[in-house]
């Protein structure tokens, strides 16, 4: 008996997710729908660079979330390698999150249970490192408690969205949503890294900070080539994830 098409997400549902994807932007109204998503992501990338933080014994003073979409992690290390793992982190992690989910699904894990899983991230993560220990540290923080009630009111929206749309979809929607977060993921982050390549080659006007800057402070490599690095790695994950998900069988 074959339970392909009820077991597993068919290559069609990625195929119906990238092309929405694709398609909303260009919408009416398609603002409003992209601008929660790229909340969503940003909150992905500025989660991998707090568990990176964590994994290599930093301490994590903030998480921050603005409206515009930007992020910012503030972390303290006492090592360069761990300074440049953290910075790497971001893009790499939220391209990695999005070839991962793809895989879950492939492998017939519950959109369900995935999206109630990522929303609990977001709801702990939100509440520790985006309210609590901020909040302690707010006077010597860069950050103003403006944006500490937009990373927390945004946060936690989002992880109960996900965790009531995990608990109330049925199985097919739930799939779905996962493979379009999936696809939203590599999507921004193939564009955030883009957008890195043309700044930090001078193509596009850009002021202010970025991973691939930090990357350069640290190692003496140059910003370009980071980015680069980044997009290639990225493009390798997100090859060998298609192949995987085409080919794989019950």
């Amino acid at each position: 008996m074959n339970t392909e098409s009820t077991s597993r997400p068919n290559v069609q549902i990625l195929l119906v997710a990238l092309i929405l994807s694709v398609a909303i932007p260009f919408a009416p109204f398609g603002d409003l729908v992209v601008a929660p998503l790229t909340i969503f992501v940003t909150f992905i990338h500025e989660i991998f660079h707090l568990l990176a933080g964590l994994a290599t014994g930093g301490k994590v003073r903030s998480l921050t979330v603005s409206i515009d979409g930007s992020g910012m992690v503030l972390y303290e290390t006492g090592s360069e390698l761990a300074s440049a793992i953290t910075s790497s982190a971001g893009y790499m992690g939220t391209v990695f999150f999005g070839t991962l989910l793809m895989a879950m699904l492939r492998k017939g894990t519950s959109g369900n249970r995935l999206l109630s899983v990522i929303g609990w991230i977001f709801i702990g993560s939100t509440l520790l490192f985006g309210f609590f220990v901020p909040l302690v540290n707010l006077f010597w923080l860069p950050i103003s408690f403006l944006s500490i009630l937009f990373t927390t009111g945004s946060g936690l929206v989002i992880g109960f969205a996900l965790i009531f749309s995990g608990r109330l979809f049925a199985r097919p929607l739930a799939d779905f949503a996962l493979a379009f977060l999936a696809i939203q993921c590599i999507l921004n982050g193939f564009g955030d890294i883009l957008f890195l390549m043309q700044a930090h080659s001078g193509t596009v006007a850009f002021e202010g900070h970025s991973d691939a800057v930090n990357m350069e402070n640290i190692t003496g490599i140059p910003a370009i080539a980071w980015s680069v690095k980044w997009m290639a790695i990225s493009l390798v994950l997100v090859i060998f994830a298609v192949v995987s998900y085409a080919r794989s069988k019950e």
